[in-house]
Parts: C-alpha cells; sequence; structure tokens
C-alpha cells in the first residue's frame, strides 16, 4: 500500500462541502459511486444523498470512505466535526419540518394501546393451506394480518415466544405498514398477549422517509410483550433481493417476494407464500435471525412502572433506566432540550431529595441508593463540564413553571414526588438555574408563553452529543394495564439525530427574544424565587 494522502480540506461554512469533500475524493481515485457502494457495502442512493450534500454521514461511513479511499486516518471524522457547529436548519429541506412534527405528535399521544384500537380486536380466520400461493396484494396483506392474529390468540409458546418481521424493501406493500393498519393491530394484540416481536427493517432513503418509520416504532411499544427494533443499512452480502418475511412460531411463515419492478424501479406486485410445516418453518425462521444478527438495534427503550417508588424491591429495569439518564449527560457535545416544565439540571437539591427519600425505603433499596447515588454524583461532574465546553439550551414552558410555583409538580420526571416538592426544595432548583446561567456563557434558556400541540407535560425530547456522534431522547407516558408507565426511547440514527437538531434550532430562532434573552430569563427565575421566599 503506498503513502496516505493528506488530511483533506473543505471550504467551510456550508453544509453541502463535507458531501462535496467526499465525492471529490472518490473521483480523485476515479471510483464510481457504483463502485464505491458495492465496496463499502452501502447502497449507491445512500451514497448519493451524502455526497450531494442532503445527509449528513454517520462516523462509521466517514471511516469507511478514509478506508477505502487510502485517506488519512480520521481525516473525514475531524473536518465533519470542525463543520458540525456550521450546521443550521436547511431552508432547502422543509419536508423535514412536518416529518420531525408527526414524530413529535406521535409521541404526544403516549405509548400503549391507542384509542382507537379499543373494541376493535379482531379475531383470527382462517389461514391458507400450507405452500398457497398469491399474486394479489391485498391478499397478501389478509395473509400476513391473519398469521399474526393466529399467535395473538394463543399464549407464547414457552421455547420461542417470538414473532419475527422483516421489511426489507419500503413500503413492503400497500396498507401493510402504518398505524391503521391491520398488520399494526394484528402486532399490537401480539404484544399485549405477552409475546415478543423483532423487527428488521431496511434503513434507507430520504430523510422524512427515515424519520416516518421511527414514528410508526412508537406504535408498538408500552404493551406487555418486548417490540425489538433493527435496521439493515448495509446491502453488500445479503443475497437476495428486498423481499418480506413474518414468522410466528407454531403458526406459520409469510413469504413475500419481489416479481417485477414498475418503471420507477420500485418493487409493485409480489408473490406471497405461506407456509405451515414445521421444517420451512424453521427454516425461514433461522433465516430472519441471521438476519437480525447481521442488523444493528436502531432504537433503545426501557419503559417502567409511573409509581415503581412504591414498590417493596427496585427492579433492575430502575437501574438501566438511570444509566440512560446518565447517557444523556455524560455523553460529549451540544445538549437542546424541550420540556413542558421547569428543570433539568442535574443538581444537589436532587442528591439531598433522593438520599432522604429513599433511605426510608427500608434495607432492600440500600443498594440501589448507592449505585443511584454514584451515578447522579457522576452526571452532576459531566454535566457542568459538558456545559462549559458545549452550547446547551434549554426550552421550558411557562404553564410548567408555574404549576412548580404553585404545586411543587412538575412535568414527569424520573425520581420527582408526585406528592410534589417542599417550598425549600423548589427554591434550590430554581437557584440551580440561576446559577448555571450566570456561570456558563454556553448555557441558555428559553420560556415559552405557550406550547405547540406536539408538547404535552407527559413527554420531553433532548439532542445531546455532535452532528457526526449524537442521540436524541425521547421520553413519554402511556398506560399499560390500566396503571401509567414510562417509556425511554435513544435513537442515534445518522439521519434521524441532524433532523431533530435542525428543527431544534430553526424553533430556536421563532421564540421571541425577550423569551430567551438570558438577562430576562435570569430575573423571571428570580422573581419566581422571590415570590416563594414570601410565602408563608
Amino acid at each position: 500500500m503506498g503513502r496516505r494522502e493528506k488530511a483533506v480540506t473543505s471550504e467551510p461554512n456550508t453544509v453541502a462541502s463535507l458531501g462535496a469533500t467526499l465525492r471529490r475524493a472518490r473521483q480523485a481515485k476515479n471510483i464510481s459511486l457504483t463502485e464505491l457502494a458495492q465496496r463499502l457495502g452501502y447502497s449507491k442512493s445512500h451514497l448519493s444523498v451524502v455526497e450531494t450534500g442532503r445527509v449528513w454521514p454517520s462516523r462509521e461511513l466517514l471511516q469507511a470512505y478514509e478506508t477505502a479511499l487510502d485517506l488519512q486516518s480520521q481525516s473525514l471524522v475531524h473536518l465533519a466535526e470542525t463543520l458540525a457547529p456550521l450546521r443550521r436548519f436547511r431552508p432547502s429541506a422543509p419536508h423535514v419540518v412536518p416529518a420531525v412534527e408527526q414524530v413529535l405528535t406521535r409521541l404526544a399521544r403516549g405509548v400503549g394501546i391507542p384509542a382507537e384500537g379499543k373494541g376493535r380486536r379482531r379475531r383470527a380466520g382462517r389461514l391458507p393451506a400450507n405452500g398457497a400461493s398469491t399474486r394479489d396484494p391485498d391478499l397478501a396483506v389478509t395473509w400476513a394480518e391473519e398469521l399474526v392474529l393466529a399467535a395473538a390468540a394463543a399464549t407464547p409458546p414457552a421455547l420461542r415466544p417470538e414473532i419475527l418481521v422483516v421489511t426489507l424493501t419500503t413500503p413492503l406493500l400497500p396498507g401493510l405498514e402504518g398505524e391503521r393498519s391491520g398488520l399494526t393491530r394484528a402486532l399490537q394484540q401480539a404484544l399485549q398477549r405477552g409475546w415478543s416481536v423483532s423487527h428488521v427493517r431496511w434503513l434507507d432513503g430520504a430523510e422524512e422517509d427515515r424519520l416516518a418509520q421511527y414514528g410508526r416504532l412508537l406504535d408498538f411499544f408500552g404493551f406487555r410483550g418486548e417490540y425489538r427494533a433493527f435496521g439493515l443499512a448495509l446491502a453488500k452480502g445479503m443475497g437476495a433481493p428486498p423481499y418480506g418475511l413474518i414468522v410466528a412460531p407454531e403458526h406459520g411463515a409469510l413469504l413475500l417476494l419481489p416479481t417485477r419492478t414498475d418503471r420507477l424501479g420500485q418493487y409493485a406486485v409480489y408473490a406471497a407464500i405461506f407456509f405451515s410445516d414445521a421444517e420451512t418453518v424453521g427454516v425461514l425462521w433461522d433465516n430472519a435471525v441471521a438476519l437480525r444478527e447481521r442488523a444493528q438495534p436502531v432504537v433503545n427503550a426501557v419503559s417502567w412502572p409511573d409509581d415503581w417508588l412504591e414498590a417493596e424491591v427496585p427492579d433492575s429495569a430502575w437501574l438501566r433506566v438511570s444509566d440512560a439518564a446518565t447517557r444523556a449527560v455524560v455523553q460529549p457535545g451540544e445538549r437542546f432540550l424541550v420540556k413542558d416544565g421547569i428543570g433539568g439540571l442535574a443538581t444537589p437539591a436532587d442528591l439531598r431529595w433522593e438520599r432522604e427519600y429513599l433511605s426510608r425505603r427500608g434495607p432492600a433499596w440500600e443498594t440501589f441508593l448507592q449505585a443511584l447515588q454514584a451515578d447522579r454524583i457522576l452526571r452532576q461532574t459531566a454535566f457542568r463540564e459538558q456545559m462549559r465546553l458545549h452550547q446547551f439550551r434549554d426550552v421550558y414552558t411557562r404553564r410548567g413553571l408555574e404549576q412548580f410555583l404553585r404545586e411543587g409538580t412538575n412535568a414527569r420526571d424520573e425520581l420527582w414526588p408526585a406528592s410534589g416538592f417542599t417550598k425549600e426544595q423548589r427554591v434550590a432548583l430554581l437557584q440551580s438555574l440561576i446559577e448555571a446561567l450566570r456561570t456558563y456563557q454556553n448555557y441558555e434558556v428559553a420560556i415559552l408563553d405557550g406550547a405547540p400541540s406536539w408538547l404535552t407535560p407527559t413527554t420531553s425530547w433532548l439532542v445531546k452529543g455532535g452532528a457526526v456522534d449524537g442521540t436524541v431522547f425521547l421520553e413519554t407516558f402511556g398506560q399499560r394495564d390500566g396503571k401509567p408507565i414510562h417509556l425511554h426511547l435513544e435513537v442515534s440514527d445518522s439521519i434521524v439525530v441532524p433532523a431533530f437538531r435542525d428543527y431544534f434550532l430553526a424553533f430556536w430562532e421563532q421564540i421571541p427574544p425577550e423569551n430567551r434573552t438570558k438577562s430576562t430569563v435570569i430575573e423571571e427565575l428570580s422573581s419566581a424565587v422571590r415570590r416563594l421566599e414570601s410565602e408563608r
């Protein structure tokens, strides 16, 4: 191998410059886009939208370019990190706005069985015979629904209590996916019965398509069974055209194969084949499991009961929740938070309250308390270091502030007492916010007079990290078995994170200056402190 090239450079101040740099580096090696896509194992369409500046590349893709084009190690990664702060909301991509808002609107509805699904549960009909096939799309959709409904009506088997779904093309079939589709409702019934569902999706395409896929994921959380979503963005080595597969152990498997494409190159006609014999179902199960192992989780989800502090013994899920919240703090990079409430800093007041509250719960909580306290100390240290180095912007609501002042309660938080904070605790939290605003130049707060329809007291969202290695954290509440539950989601998709980041920056610029000027916000919070202190 010859001497590596010097570090690449790019014209500054443009988002498209990173993609243009990738294109020039490829062309300098006389490598076509098709050839590079084959070498890297990415689709040609994905590399195209990256090189034309429509999609911000992931760290893994940048490193793959460096290796394939014999560039200096980390040169593209460092360039991306340099350009990331210059990125702004792109007027040329207005489709991202409704796509992000659609995800947030779906989040605001909470999780659990959708209200429109109650009272409409379908019973499974007769499944087709083994080896039956059809090219009728409507009949194929019906078979898919009936297969999952048959599983939903039965108790999950002890050996394989899981339904595997593979959709390696979008859309798989008209009417098969979507919030109101029969298959979505059938999968919800199976999840409510206790089945687990693993869904391997093809994650490629434009930003709005990718965001829509993540919005649909929210339909499957909050049930008794666990829903796990995986993404395949690599085409190399798949050895098969895009296809669909649904496997429900002890009930059957449905294989969907494209037979031809339309004039736009989309898979339009499918052959659907149903199998019920154990041998074939077993082979298709193994095939789906192999695909799942090669895919990457597209969302990390943790749910727990809203009344978990009332339990006698802490569950392991609560430690996972604490770990997830810590990742939202210690991950290097910017932080953009939107919350229908007030607060969001790791403060000494939090530590004192938790220590006082949990120490009264008894010996069973002692180990949990020790782990939680160590976790909070880590958060406080990391939070202040990150706030010193990176831009932090929090958006709160005035109605949330008023509720906090009046009742001592807030938008749902991980460890906040439902009975409300004392006056002293409220004062301590507000003083922590004021201190942070005065101490850290990078920290800003905006207080909204009203809240958009997609922001409710039971939801919040946060973008943390950089444009290359960022994460979106989504919080929402819902109902399961008649009891409220809390859901925490983490998404690190290289398309979704920049879209949320751009959306936040545009949202921030639309907030009136008087609602986000630091001196004005400090005065409002100081006035709230004086108001509390004057109360008897």
